[in-house]
């Protein structure tokens, strides 16, 4: 199975919160998984369950233990980490994450067209969250609405969009 294939089927289930069913599906179907990259997919499924059942900890323990040997885990594993640092309020741990996806996209031209822009969507949209959540009163609805206006307006995919509409809620 490609692992593209197995992380999706398992976000699947974390977008209508079967997290049981997640998780036997991650620990079964592992054998499926081409032998080069199973253990860093297996490990970055866990980190994401465990995140997405707000197991902070749980999570950075999985993801600790990904090697991140190919772009794809290196970005996916640099999007969970700055999302659980944003849920911890460790704002300045993000802004090096940010920094090393810059790096990522702009010395490494062996990325695909999916992941260029992929990076790209992430870098701009959690900068602007971050803008929001570090407004003040004053500024911070205004710039929740930007933000917001712009997500309506996007018309390729975002990840994670409906947590960044989340976020501007909660802000």
């Amino acid at each position: 199975m490609l692992s593209r294939n197995y992380l999706r089927v398992a976000q699947m289930a974390f977008s209508i919160k079967e997290f049981n069913w997640a998780e036997k599906f991650i620990h079964r179907a592992k054998s499926a998984l081409y032998p080069v990259n199973a253990d860093e997919i297996y490990k970055l499924s866990l980190a994401r369950l465990y995140f997405e059942k707000n197991d902070y900890k749980k999570s950075m323990h999985y993801l600790n233990k990904v090697v991140t040997k190919d772009n794809y885990c290196y970005i996916n594993t640099r999007f969970l980490l700055a999302r659980i640092y944003f849920e911890n309020g460790n704002y300045s741990g993000e802004k090096d994450i940010v920094k090393s996806l810059q790096k990522k996209l702009y010395r490494k031209p062996d990325l695909s067209r999916f992941e260029t822009i992929h990076l790209k969507k992430f870098i701009y949209y959690f900068t602007r969250l971050l803008k929001v959540i570090k407004a003040d009163d004053k500024n911070k609805g205004y710039l929740a609405s930007v933000l917001r206006k712009k997500l309506d307006n996007e018309k390729e995919h975002i990840a994670f969009k409906n947590w960044y509409y989340e976020k501007i809620v909660d802000s």
